[in-house]
């Protein structure tokens, strides 16, 4: 972990995983008014925008969509069902 602020923000750095990750870190920073949260979502620190940048950051965009769903309306989407919502 290279940042965290409980129940703010926090942020990991991959140390272990595809070649072109190591290196790179994914965060997360929360920010409220009380009546809704705002998540800020990033995956910083690629070496270049090869192809698996682009399909890296397409995959973040589903499953933060399937996270939305789950919090606003209790949706469950099964792994395999993801990009079917």
């Amino acid at each position: 972990m290279t940042r965290a602020v409980p129940g703010r923000e926090f942020e990991l750095e991959f140390t272990h995983a595809l070649e072109d990750w190591i290196g790179s870190r994914v965060g997360v920073v929360l920010k409220g008014d009380g009546a809704s949260t705002q998540v800020r979502f990033h995956h910083r620190g690629w070496t270049e925008a090869s192809p698996h940048f682009r399909t890296s950051s397409y995959c973040w965009a589903m499953y933060l969509r399937v996270l939305k769903r789950n919090l606003e309306f209790g949706e469950v989407v099964p792994y395999d069902e993801r990009l079917n919502v």
